[in-house]
């Protein structure tokens, strides 16, 4: 299976404030894609926007990435148009969610950024505890990854950080709370018999309420579309104690 990892930080659009956290977020989320955990992920599936794109850069980009699975990311300054479309901010233009959109059968889309009406717009800076570190060793999450991906419906599936009329808030060297809840939905997720998968909504369920921990004004939502299956979020192996446990005599 061919996949790539588009990561797009943005700290600071024209008459927004300067988001120190965005930097850290990609890199939660590349190391995050590098573990077992993340799926194993190469640093040649996985391409960083960061910290000033372009429209064109970006949309270029989109147009000729040939995946079968396509995992996006952006970090930065957002907002929710007149048509309750949410965009989000570059340095010389903005660019809606479906716009993000690229020819992958197979897509997730994750959106870190405010999703206020445009002209309230408004940037709070919380202090919060670090996300907690991944650390799960594995060689086989790569293609426990890859056969999740391949058993679900083609489509989209995108994950916002904040409902409609909401800021996205952040710590300022730790990176957005809506980030540091899904990837600490990761590293604390166990799961009873031989479950190796957490795909993105149940790991959105867990960081909801994770999120509450960093701020209360945060209440991210989902679009899973009209599907059976979920891409996966997150994998592990599951270690074998016995023969017996798996019914064998």
């Amino acid at each position: 299976m061919t996949r790539t990892a588009i990561l797009i930080g943005v700290p600071q659009a024209p008459s927004t404030v300067y988001l120190k956290g965005v930097k850290q977020d990609l890199i939660n989320y590349k190391e995050f894609l590098q573990t077992p955990l993340g799926g194993n992920w190469e640093s040649t599936e996985i391409k960083i926007f960061y910290p000033k794109p372009t429209k064109k850069q970006i949309i270029d980009y989109l147009n000729v990435v040939d995946a079968d699975f396509t995992f996006l990311v952006f970090s930065g300054h957002g907002f929710i148009d007149v048509n309750e479309v949410t965009n989000v901010c570059l340095m010389d233009d903005d660019i809606t969610e479906y716009e993000l959109e690229t020819i992958s059968p197979r897509q997730t889309i994750i959106l870190d950024s405010c999703r206020t009406p445009l002209e309230v717009i408004e940037e709070q800076i919380f202090m919060e505890k670090l996300a907690k570190a991944l650390a799960i060793r594995g060689k086989s999450t790569r293609k426990i990854f890859d056969d999740a991906v391949f058993s679900c419906e083609k489509g989209t599936i995108t994950v916002y950080s904040v409902g409609v009329n909401e800021e996205a808030g952040e710590h300022p060297s730790h990176g957005g709370y809506f980030t540091q809840s899904m990837l600490e939905a990761a590293t604390n997720w166990e799961d009873v018999g031989l479950k190796s998968v957490l795909n993105v909504n149940e790991a959105f369920l867990r960081a909801k309420k994770i999120l509450v921990k960093y701020t209360k004004k945060q209440h991210p939502q989902i679009n899973t579309g009209r599907r059976l299956h979920m891409f996966p979020f997150a994998v592990k192996r599951q270690p074998v104690k016995s023969l017996i446990e798996l019914g064998f005599r």
